[in-house]
């Protein structure tokens, strides 16, 4: 089972990596793109999308792998599930625009690229990369 750390909405480091996921998800998705025409992807691609939970009632930001675009959307399978939200249980597709975004990340070889509020989450837990 998955650890659940909360953060407030106020919390300015967290606020400035999601603008910085942003800033840079055109590099996200261009390696997005180019790894789905191969027929090995290359590079394992995760994004994390915010989504509204009725059965959490709040909002929360889920894993996707399998990440696709299509037009201004994004979508994939539900890594990190909801307890007790059947629309994000693992597994499950969701597609959300891509301004609910909040994180992404990738490995190229061995060096992960991305993963802006990860890496502080990860940093506050006493987690090494």
């Amino acid at each position: 089972m998955t650890d659940v750390l909360r953060t407030q909405g106020d919390d300015e480091e967290i606020r400035a990596a999601i603008a910085e996921a942003q800033r840079r998800l055109p590099e996200f998705r261009r390696v997005v793109e180019e790894d789905s025409h191969r027929i090995l992807p290359v590079y394992p691609a995760f994004v994390k999308v915010c989504v509204d939970s009725e059965a959490a009632g709040a909002f929360e930001h889920v894993w996707l792998e399998g990440v696709f675009f299509d037009g201004t959307e994004v979508g994939g399978q539900v890594v990190t599930p909801v307890g007790g939200d059947p629309q994000l249980k693992g597994g499950a597709k969701v597609v959300a625009s891509a301004t609910q975004i909040s994180d992404w990340m990738y490995y190229e070889g061995e060096v992960l690229r991305g993963a802006f509020v990860e890496r502080i989450l990860m940093r506050r837990a006493g987690i090494e990369e």
